[in-house]
């Protein structure tokens, strides 16, 4: 069921909703009923409301809650940047979090320039950022023709099926190396924690070595 709402917005307030949603390219409405979705779903408001024992200005506590979450946001990006060793060469891109599940889901891309093998990658963590930790890290190779990619696709993948890991691997409680689809190598590790988790430099420089034994070139 849908209920319909009529509100009256002050001027400024209607301004910052008509730039926020300029910037994601859709209109005051959806902007809105994001919001109102996001807040809805939102433990931490329905629980800092049971925990006051006297009426609070909820425009406040939404604050509060929205604040803390950017600030701890920030500084777990950060955090796993860091124990990854590429701080300073990735950036976010987006990221999911599920509390039902209790996992975190961040995805980086390289920075423009970047001399890495390793385009982009995500990053899950279960439990937080001391529990088991899964890094998918991809690299896209393609040509303007269709058939010679799927060509340098087939070569790769016959030499990833022989291809000897790097050392670091040997501390994962598993790893999978595979081509889903022509173009795009990803390379999957798992480990008991981020800290057993191969540096995306590492495994950049296993991909450039595969790549040059496959004949194939980067931009």
């Amino acid at each position: 069921m849908v209920k319909k709402v009529s509100l009256d917005v002050k001027d400024d307030s209607y301004k910052e909703l008509e730039s926020l949603s300029a910037f994601y390219k859709q209109n005051v409405k959806d902007t809105i009923l994001n919001i109102i979705d996001a807040i809805g779903r939102n433990r931490s408001i329905e629980y800092l409301a049971q925990q006051y024992k006297v009426p609070v200005d909820l425009g406040a506590v939404v604050s509060h809650v929205f604040e803390a979450g950017s600030t701890l946001t920030q500084s777990l990006l950060n955090e796993i940047l860091e124990k990854l060793k590429v701080k300073g060469l990735y950036v976010l891109e987006d990221f999911w979090i599920s509390s039902d599940e209790d996992y975190m889901t961040f995805a980086f891309d390289a920075l423009r320039g970047s001399n890495l093998e390793v385009d982009s990658f995500h990053i899950q963590l279960e439990h937080g950022i001391s529990g088991i930790a899964t890094l998918l890290a991809f690299t896209y190779f393609t040509s303007e023709n269709e058939s010679e990619t799927e060509t340098m696709s087939k070569k790769l993948k016959d030499i990833v099926d022989n291809a000897d890991p790097p050392l670091e691997f040997e501390e994962l409680d598993g790893y999978e190396i595979e081509i889903e689809e022509p173009g795009v190598l990803t390379i999957t590790c798992t480990g008991e924690s981020i800290e057993y988790l191969p540096s995306p430099i590492v495994i950049s420089k296993f991909v450039k070595k595969i790549l040059k034994k496959a004949g194939i070139k980067q931009n």
